[in-house]
């Protein structure tokens, strides 16, 4: 059979990056994900190409969430696994920019690619994190 793998390049805002890291932390994820915490602090400041203060504005949107500054910026933030009855006992996993991005493409590549944030919800988000983390949907 005819394999063929196709990688398409898909231009997401710094805005569409702040709807999926607050889709997901702020509903996606909370059924398996019972917390958060910054581990690495970010390693640098966004630069002006990076932050479109203006597309902030003309979406009525307040300001840009803390977790994506922290992962765009170079930080890490450990999420707890839920099913832990004791601390000792939560399995924690680390996510970096650079693992969202891999779960971006994951996504991308077994869903369509995102053309805009209104093509998600928090069960997209869900799985986006979850590719980032594990590779694959685990979860639901």
């Amino acid at each position: 059979m005819l394999s063929l793998t196709v990688k398409v390049p898909v231009t997401l805002s710094l805005y569409n990056i702040d709807c999926i890291i607050i889709g997901a932390f702020e509903g996606g994820i909370t059924y398996w994900c019972s917390g958060a915490e910054v581990i690495q602090q970010p390693t640098r400041d966004l630069t002006y190409e990076e932050y479109d203060e203006e597309e902030y504005i003309q979406r009525n949107y307040s300001k840009l969430k803390n977790e994506t500054k922290i992962l765009i910026c170079g930080g890490s933030i450990l999420l707890y696994d839920e099913e832990g009855a004791h601390e000792e006992d939560l399995e924690k996993y680390t996510l970096k920019y650079e693992k969202l991005v891999k779960g971006i493409e994951i996504y991308c590549s077994k869903h369509g690619i995102i053309n805009d944030n209104s093509d998600l919800d928090a069960y997209s988000y869900d799985m986006i994190i979850q590719y980032a983390l594990f590779g694959e949907v685990i979860y639901g």
